[in-house]
């Protein structure tokens, strides 16, 4: 147990200070009925923002649960939220204003089986 406390010390203090923010919250179901879009794709590429402290991602459009989206979108990763190039993820397109930003993306092994499951119940 000291080892694996030792070893998340060690990986968050490696980590930016903005890498430790987490804005908006992880997904939950009422996310997905409130969102603008809700979208499924693959992630393209990824890079740190050097304005903001999040990850930016560029997202391919493979499927449209909410709204309206073709093609390429970009969007950020919350909570310093790892994005691999080709990784399978979620995009919830936020309300205009909402926050300074309007995509965000998660993996979708995280976040998809809650978002469908939001959209279902009608939260």
């Amino acid at each position: 147990m000291k080892t694996l406390l030792l070893a998340l010390t060690i990986v968050a203090s490696a980590l930016p200070s903005y890498a430790l923010a987490c804005s908006p919250a992880y997904p939950d179901e009422s996310m997905a009925h409130e969102s603008k879009g809700l979208f499924v794709g693959t992630a393209v590429s990824s890079r740190w923002s050097d304005e903001r402290p999040h990850l930016n991602v560029r997202v391919k459009v493979t499927e449209v649960l909410r709204g309206k989206a073709s093609g390429e979108i970009f969007a950020i990763s919350p909570c310093a939220l790892p994005i691999n190039d080709g990784e399978r993820v979620v995009v919830v397109q936020y309300e205009d204003g909402k926050y300074d930003y309007d995509h965000v993306v998660y993996p979708a092994d995280m976040a998809e089986k809650v978002f469908r499951a939001g959209l279902r119940a009608g939260h």
